[in-house]
Formats: structure tokens, C-alpha cells, sequence
């Protein structure tokens, strides 16, 4: 695991809420971010999920850290 993920599965995410329901799929969304082939792919579903039509979740801070702190290999557009 990368350093942009420690803490990852500390986190209860069962209990936090997303768009869908409940936030357990996130971490291996996160963990979708920082492989290459997948990032991009990830970041649109990610943010579909955890930021979905301007509704925060309660899952959503916490995802925010975890996004911050990957880092990107290439631009992204704004």
C-alpha cells in the first residue's frame, strides 16, 4: 500500500454513506486511484459516488483526504 493510503482500512466504512448506500466499496475505489491503468476510470466513479450531483455524504471527507494525498502521474482537467 502506498503512503497516500495508510489509514485506509482503519477507516469503518461500512457505516459511512455514499450516493449508492453504504461507503464499502470506496477503498478499493481509492486504491483504483494510484494504479495507473485504472486512475482515471476510479477518479469518475469515485467522485459519482462520494459528491453526486453537489450532495456531500458523510463518507465524502474522509475520501477527500485519501484523494488528496495520491498523487497524479499526469494533468487533470478541471
Amino acid at each position: 500500500m502506498t503512503d497516500s493510503l495508510l489509514g485506509l482500512d482503519a477507516i469503518d466504512w461500512p457505516r459511512l454513506h455514499d450516493a449508492y448506500g453504504s461507503a464499502v466499496g470506496t477503498p478499493s475505489l481509492l486504491r483504483r486511484l494510484v494504479e495507473r491503468n485504472e486512475a482515471s476510470e476510479a477518479l469518475y466513479e469515485r467522485w459519482g459516488t462520494v459528491w453526486h450531483q453537489g450532495t456531500v455524504y458523510d463518507c465524502t471527507p474522509t475520501a477527500v483526504v485519501f484523494t488528496a494525498r495520491t498523487p497524479c502521474s499526469r494533468p487533470v482537467p478541471a
